[in-house]
């Protein structure tokens, strides 16, 4: 499987860093997509640190803001790489649950970073994965998650609950 080209989103830290750095040790081409230019340069340049083999970039992400994703995904196809796998990492746990926080296209920001954004991103990405499968019958999507979504396991973070069914819908809809 080596020789892949792969996309990890927030790849700057936790699992998504610890994919990257194992993907490229494997000799992957891999894009580490973060929403924060310092931290993902910075997660790049450690992985070439530790394998000056890698093949690492970074490139610039926010799955909270559909034109981020828009752009990403323009910017990813004008360097003209296939498209093998897709590790949907990216996520928050917004556990305060008593101020509403919400994305630029006024979503719940927990709904719009774990959900709507990836949706988005793999969807504008899809024919890419579809081409590299009939290619080499290997393409993927990933997508890493939590138990946090579970009431029981909410309470151990002494979060009441992470699925407000009024997160669902759009924000703030005073202003509609």
């Amino acid at each position: 499987m080596a020789g892949k080209v792969i996309i990890v989103t927030g790849a700057n830290t936790g699992l998504g860093f610890l994919s990257a750095q194992i993907l490229c040790r494997e000799g992957h081409e891999v894009i580490l997509a973060c929403r924060n230019e310092e931290k993902g340069k910075a997660a790049v340049e450690r992985i070439i640190r530790e394998n000056q083999n890698a093949k690492a970039t970074y490139m610039n992400l926010d799955v909270a803001c559909f034109a981020s994703i828009r752009q990403f995904v323009d910017e990813f196809h004008k360097k003209g790489k296939k498209l093998d796998i897709l590790i949907n990492n990216a996520g928050l746990l917004a556990a305060d649950k008593t101020t509403k926080h919400y994305t630029v296209d006024n979503f719940e920001l927990t709904i719009g970073t774990n959900h709507l954004g990836p949706f988005l991103l793999t969807t504008l990405l899809l024919d890419d994965l579809k081409s590299s499968g009939l290619q080499n019958s290997e393409a993927r999507i990933v997508v890493l998650t939590s138990m946090i979504h579970d009431p029981q396991k909410a309470k151990m973070f002494g979060v009441k609950s992470l699925l407000d069914p009024e997160d669902f819908f759009l924000g703030q809809e005073e202003k509609l």
